[in-house]
């Protein structure tokens, strides 16, 4: 690392810590879809689930809901009780897919029947929030102009996921505008989502996709999308001991991917192992 390179670490360090910005904009996540299910869902179950669900890859994740180990609805649902557990720890949501837990009863019964469409289908995803999908969901990119924004249809991406029985389970914080606004701004801030913090300690988060990056890191999900133009899933996917691809660009539709540079834009996985990613 060079020397300025190592004052920009610092001062993104000091920026997220003790200059942090509080942002009167930032709500708290909607767990009241999921209430019922989660009052079902016990203390006991989720604890025996931790083994079967934890540093697991996606293979094996569905090897398990294929065996009957669990369902696709107690997967989902063990998600969602680890983000209410860390989620204000580390700030890595905006929002949550209210339809996730009746998307995922809808899968399980493809898999009684034998109907299992891809390597992911039953997996839970989260998308960075600037990745447009049809659905209950705003495409934000964290800014306060954008809070109520709806897509008419899905972009390619999500529109893949959904085509092969994989569960949007919410949306990441990120950059706000993924830098767009300003080259200098604080990792894994934004007006919408407040700040996202490095889950392995007082350090960088990383940038732009920073809540993609920090879900993974912290089994929030099973994987995640990130977008990048320059560095935004490769970054904070270092600073967060993950694996992250940026594909060839246009190699990946970006289309309803709000953009920076479309010569540059392209979305990517970003995961747990190298075989996730692939």
């Amino acid at each position: 690392m060079s020397k300025k390179d190592v004052e920009l670490f610092n001062d993104q360090v000091i920026r997220q810590y003790e200059m942090e910005k509080k942002t009167k904009y930032k709500k708290d996540l909607n767990f009241e879809p999921f209430k019922d299910e989660l009052e079902n869902f016990s203390q006991k179950r989720y604890k025996e689930l931790e083994d079967l669900i934890l540093e697991k890859t996606i293979r094996e994740l569905q090897d398990s809901i294929k065996n009957g180990s669990y369902t696709t609805v107690e997967l989902v649902l063990f998600y969602i009780r680890r983000i209410q557990k860390y989620h204000e720890k580390f700030n890595p949501i905006i929002q949550l897919n209210p339809d996730a837990v009746s998307i995922a009863r809808e899968i399980d019964e493809k898999f009684e029947e034998g109907n299992i469409k891809s390597k992911i289908s039953g997996i839970p995803i989260i998308l960075k929030d600037n990745i447009g999908t049809k659905d209950k969901m705003n495409n934000t990119a964290g800014a306060v102009i954008l809070e109520d924004s709806k897509v008419l249809e899905d972009s390619p991406v999500a529109k893949r996921i959904k085509e092969n029985d994989g569960i949007i389970l919410g949306k990441a914080n990120m950059s706000e505008w993924a830098y767009y606004m300003s080259s200098k701004g604080v990792c894994g801030y934004s007006a919408l989502g407040g700040q996202t913090k490095n889950p392995y300690g007082k350090f960088d988060v990383g940038g732009s996709s920073s809540g993609s990056a920090v879900c993974t890191a912290s089994n929030l999900s099973a994987a995640t999308l990130g977008s990048e133009t320059c560095g935004s899933i490769v970054y904070p996917s270092n600073q967060n001991n993950i694996v992250g691809l940026k594909p060839t660009v246009g190699l990946w539709e970006s289309e309803r991917i709000i953009p920076i540079a479309p010569s540059f834009d392209t979305a990517g996985p970003m995961t747990k192992f190298v075989e996730d990613a692939a």
